[in-house]
């Protein structure tokens, strides 16, 4: 039998003693729709809009009560500049048996709110269901954290969101439909190790986009280089063609050949960034979406999991109608469907633990490949500089030597001047 009833504090008590049962409770669930309440201490009642009989009311003390606890707290900034954003924790405690632990927490971002938003508008607005909606942006506000601008209203505003945050989520699982939805159960309970991993996947992301950037800027600076030494080679050789000075023609043409060899020199350096760290870099953007790809699928499964424990649920609750209404021409077909839900419900589980802890392992083999890599190509990037430096400076050395050894006194300022610019023309990382 399934009683509900009402206490001082607004909480309800929830009993089913299913025939052969051996003794196990199991939550069936109302024939009426169950209205929730949160309190102002963020605690969530469950409770029957019906009226019950007096019978059922004196079995109070045998049911079970069902608590939900949720708090927004520890708001924490991440990232620099206007790429930086807030995160909250999102503690919850909780007796109800559709999630696995009592107590856990999770970190958010805001954009993960109003994500939540928009899955659950999409689910439930066409079924006439009245959903929450979440605070506003502020564009003026968070500019203010994301520059860092260290002022009360900064502080003030951050505060107003997450109390905003906090009462929208109490909001939430106070709708007894919304309670029981998977997305909203993912968004509370998803296991801190997977939240954390996730979270550090999505930054280094960012990070290594914001690094690839800048290496492709990197190139496209040598490749101008090589443009603009191999055009100065081209005017010093023409002008060493013309000089009637033999000694000094003869000195501007090796001149030109060495700014010829420095030209080829940038312009293999160049190559050596993209093929070395370019390429790498552009490779892990790619894996670190596939890895939050195995993230997704991860969710999904969890989702499938959560469904199909909710459609076995209503088959439970089908089959308790059943035996209410005396109909027992359907009730072998109701056992049946039970039945085969409790299997779905179990390879959906199995399926999610499974993908979990694949997923551990692969995570954990990605980062020691990635390590690996990006130390190999960071030692190979390093010594490809330190080659190219060497063979700038012999090169210049060999100029150096050819033109003392001339002993042109004379233009000793000119040419020295000369290769300072050539020295100051080629980049500290070249």
């Amino acid at each position: 039998m399934l009683f509900f009833v009402w206490t001082p504090e607004a909480t309800v008590e929830l009993t089913l003693t299913a025939p052969n049962s051996r003794g196990r409770k199991e939550i069936i669930g109302p024939t009426e729709p169950l209205s929730t309440t949160v309190n102002t201490h963020g605690k969530l009642h469950v409770a029957n809009t019906s009226n019950k009989p007096s019978e059922e009311v004196e079995e109070e003390e045998s049911g079970d009560t069902f608590e939900l606890n949720i708090a927004v707290t520890n708001p924490e900034k991440m990232g620099d500049g206007m790429n930086a954003y807030m995160t909250y924790k999102v503690s919850t405690q909780t007796t109800l048996p559709a999630f696995r632990s009592k107590t856990f927490s999770v970190r958010r971002r805001f954009s993960d709110f109003l994500g939540l938003y928009e899955k659950l508008s999409v689910k439930y607005n066409l079924m006439g269901c009245i959903i929450p909606p979440p605070p506003q942006k502020s564009v003026v506000g968070m500019t203010k954290v994301k520059v860092g601008k260290e002022d009360p209203s900064s502080a003030e505003f951050v505060e107003k969101r997450r109390a905003a945050l906090e009462r929208y989520l109490q909001r939430v699982v106070s709708h007894p439909a919304l309670l029981q939805d998977s997305d909203v159960q993912e968004f509370l309970e998803r296991e801190e190790w997977f939240e954390s991993k996730l979270q550090e996947v999505e930054n280094e992301e960012q990070l290594l986009r914001r690094l690839h950037a800048s290496v492709d800027s990197l190139v496209n600076h040598r490749k101008e280089l090589c443009s603009n030494t191999a055009m100065f080679a081209k005017s010093v050789a023409m002008l060493g063609s013309s000089e009637e000075n033999s000694a000094l023609s003869r000195a501007l043409s090796q001149l030109a050949e060495v700014e010829d060899k420095l030209e080829q020199l940038h312009q293999e350096q160049a190559f050596s960034d993209f093929f070395t760290l370019t390429e790498l870099l552009a490779d892990y953007l790619r894996l670190l979406g596939a890895v939050r790809g195995c993230f997704e699928q991860r969710m999904k499964a969890w989702q499938r999991w959560q469904e199909a424990q909710s459609t076995l649920q209503k088959k439970r609750e089908a089959e308790a109608k059943l035996l209410w209404s005396n109909k027992p021409d359907k009730l072998q077909q109701a056992k049946e469907d039970i039945t085969e839900w409790e299997a779905k419900v179990g390879q959906c589980e199995r399926d999610f633990e499974r993908i979990s802890s694949t997923l551990r392992k692969e995570v954990h083999r990605f980062e020691k490949e990635k390590c690996r890599d990006f130390k190999h190509h960071i030692v190979k990037y390093l010594e490809s500089l330190l080659r190219s430096q060497h063979r700038v400076r012999a090169c210049l050395f060999v100029f150096m030597c050819l033109f003392v050894a001339c002993k042109y006194v004379l233009l000793t300022p000119y040419l020295s001047l000369l290769v300072g610019e050539v020295l100051g023309s080629i980049p500290s990382g070249g």
